[in-house]
C-alpha cells in the first residue's frame, strides 16, 4: 500500500459523512475565537476530569494549543486555550497516549519540515502542559507526515512509529 494512499480515502469520508442523515439538523459551531494554522486536532481527556479536550496542533510556526473541555452541554462556552510550551513550529500531525506510563495522556507533536519533533509530559494538574518542555524525539528524522502510538513490541509500553516522506 503505498502512503499517500489514505489521504484520498480520508477525504472522501470527510465529503461523505456530511450528507448522510446522521447529520441533518447537527450545528457548526467555533470553539474559540483564535486564528491560528491548525493542521490537525486530537480529541482526548488531557486533565483527567473525564470530558474530551482538544488538542490543536498548529502549522506556520505557531503555538500547540489546548482547550480544556467545561464539562457542560456547550462543552467550550467560555474555554479560553492555553499554549501548550512555547514552542512554535511546523506541527501537521499529532497523538497523545501515556508515553511515560504515569496514567496520564501526554502530547506527541512531530514537525513537518524542520524535524523539530516534540513529546510534552502531561504533569497531571489542571493545566497539563504549563510546567512541562518539549523534549526532542527522532532527532534523526526529517519531515514527519504520519505518526502512531501502540504497544508494538509487547512490553507493556507505547511504541512510537513516524513515517517521512523522502
Amino acid at each position: 500500500m503505498k502512503r499517500h494512499t489514505l489521504l484520498p480515502i480520508c477525504l472522501i469520508l470527510v465529503i461523505c459523512f456530511p450528507a448522510h442523515a446522521a447529520w441533518n439538523g447537527v450545528a457548526i459551531s467555533a470553539i474559540t475565537s483564535d486564528a491560528n494554522n491548525t493542521r490537525e486536532m486530537v480529541l482526548a481527556d488531557m486533565n483527567g476530569d473525564g470530558h474530551l479536550d482538544v488538542v490543536a496542533n498548529n502549522h506556520n510556526n505557531q503555538i500547540n494549543r489546548l482547550y480544556l473541555n467545561n464539562g457542560t452541554s456547550d462543552p467550550f462556552a467560555g474555554v479560553s486555550g492555553t499554549n501548550i510550551t512555547s514552542d512554535a513550529y511546523y506541527g501537521i500531525h499529532s497523538a497523545v497516549g501515556d508515553m511515560d506510563g504515569d496514567g496520564d495522556l501526554d502530547f506527541l507533536a512531530p514537525a513537518y519540515l524542520s524535524g523539530n519533533h516534540r513529546l510534552y509530559l502531561n504533569d497531571g494538574e489542571g493545566d497539563p502542559f504549563d510546567t512541562v518542555s518539549g523534549i526532542p524525539v527522532a532527532t534523526n528524522m526529517g519531515s514527519v507526515h504520519g505518526v502512531a502510538l501502540g504497544d508494538a513490541d509487547g512490553d507493556g509500553d507505547l511504541d512510537l512509529a513516524m513515517g517521512s516522506y523522502n
